[in-house]
């Protein structure tokens, strides 16, 4: 609660309950749902949750069917991306976007249709608040998946925040080249 901002805890049982429920299920209702709205405070966030000996369940738009993201135990946070929702570059010379997790598809879509190009994999079949995080998560295929694979064929790399809140840049990203 010292890291984020009030709006951005979430308590209140409805609010939690929601948070805990994806499109056909529902998991335990997580103790707290944050959503932090940056990635610096997203890394310290999951480390002050974890050092609590609490769990984490990122969770993108909601729109997911296999209970990735539904919390497990009592003791979980529920880490709602849609706020990490900033699209960072756009390079149509050499061909790759960086996103944050909580970009939606339709928004990627939009940021891109002036350029008049579009990503190899462009979605799923989930709707306009599919985020770009909760499709790698589940390694979808849809939109784009006939011709170019799922949509991890489309990842050059990522920055994955680990449990203690260190930052990892891993694939192409992490070369200065």
């Amino acid at each position: 609660a010292r890291i984020l901002r009030p709006q951005d805890v979430l308590r209140g049982r409805s609010d939690r309950e929601f948070f805990s429920t994806d499109v056909f299920d529902s998991g335990v209702v997580a103790a707290a749902v944050i959503r932090p709205g940056s990635i610096e405070i997203l890394a310290r966030s999951i480390a002050a949750v974890t050092r609590a000996k609490y769990a984490v369940f990122p969770r993108g738009g909601g729109l997911s069917y296999t209970k990735g993201y539904l919390p497990e135990r009592p003791n979980s946070v529920v880490i709602d991306t849609t706020h990490l929702n900033d699209i960072v570059e756009v390079n149509t010379t050499d061909m790759y976007v960086v996103v944050e997790a909580g970009v939606t598809w339709h928004q990627l879509y939009e940021r891109l249709r002036p350029e008049r190009v579009r990503t190899p994999f462009f979605g799923t079949g989930s709707g306009l608040y599919a985020t770009v995080g909760g499709t790698l998560s589940q390694n979808a295929m849809n939109y784009g998946s006939t011709r170019f694979g799922p949509a991890s064929e489309s990842v050059l790399g990522l920055e994955v925040v680990l449990a203690d809140g260190r930052r990892v840049i891993l694939g192409s990203a992490a070369t200065p080249y």
